[in-house]
């Protein structure tokens, strides 16, 4: 199974939040990206790449 995340930077660091399965991922990714002004659904393969599942700036 894949584990999605929501990253978001903020002062210069990335957070990264674990997406518990069934949750809704894009509904937590607008409300990080209201609160940090940008952030973005990503999972990484398993050689290692970042995948952009999605993302939402702040309005």
């Amino acid at each position: 199974m894949i584990e999605k995340f929501i990253e978001a930077k903020f002062n210069g660091s990335v957070i990264r939040e674990p997406i518990p399965y069934g949750s809704f991922a894009y509904d937590m990714c607008y409300d990080m990206a209201q609160q940090y002004g940008h952030a973005e659904v990503v999972w990484y393969s398993l050689n290692g790449t970042r995948v952009t599942e999605g993302e939402y700036y702040a309005d």
